[in-house]
């Protein structure tokens, strides 16, 4: 995101956040008959909405798939992780504490860093490293990632938490060059071509998955 005009600084479009009813009753199960009182981080997938209006928020999502199955492997991502043509995955992690003030007491600074370096139990690098990689030409759900802290007391059914969305924070930042629409780069035939390759990607078995399930909670 950057305002208009040449030598505007690049800025990280802000993400607005919200946690399904779903994700906690999954997250309350996994407690119950899974977890206990180990609070070792746990893989979550969130799934967000791109919006082009200016006036409205990118929206993330947790969702019940956004964390592991009773069945899964603790150590292995969710397999719900490619979203579909109205919700793109990113990948993160999910810190639940089995107490509030093991809620309060966390480094909210210190993790936030820790989530920007290479995680090795969940196979998580830096964004740096993904785009050094290809990674992120490969799959650019890496680019974006989401940090999750919470205290579920199922006691009373009550859930906190806080968000945050580690990003490159580049010295000195980066600027824009050149910003036009696509219209003035493709030829008619470009155009049209780009046009065809969108639609087919849209429909196709890859955003196609989950289709009916994101439409009826609408």
């Amino acid at each position: 995101m950057a305002k208009e005009g040449s030598g505007s600084i690049l800025q990280f479009a802000p993400l607005q956040s919200s946690v399904d009813e779903g994700f906690w009753h999954r997250l309350s199960s996994l407690k119950l008959n899974k977890f206990g009182i180990d609070d070792s981080p746990i893989p979550i997938s969130g799934f967000y909405a791109p919006c082009s209006h200016p006036q409205v928020s990118n929206h993330l999502t947790l969702l019940a798939e956004s964390l592991l199955s009773d069945s899964n492997d603790e150590s292995t991502m969710p397999s719900v992780i490619r979203g579909n043509r109205n919700r793109c995955s990113v990948p993160g992690i999910l810190y639940n504490t089995n107490t509030m003030e093991g809620f309060h007491a966390l480094d909210k600074q210190g993790l936030l860093k820790a989530e920007a370096m290479k995680v090795k139990q969940f196979e998580l690098f830096t964004i740096w490293e993904e785009i050094h990689s290809g990674k992120a030409v490969e799959d650019c759900a890496v680019l974006s990632r989401v940090l999750l802290i919470s205290f579920a007391d199922l006691k009373k059914w009550n859930f906190h938490y806080w968000f945050a969305f580690p990003a490159l924070a580049l010295d000195p930042p980066a600027t824009l060059v050149d910003l036009r629409p696509a219209s003035q780069w493709f030829t008619l035939e470009e155009a049209e071509s780009v046009s065809t390759a969108c639609n087919e990607w849209r429909n196709s078995s890859v955003t196609a998955g989950n289709l009916s399930a994101v439409a009826s909670s609408h």
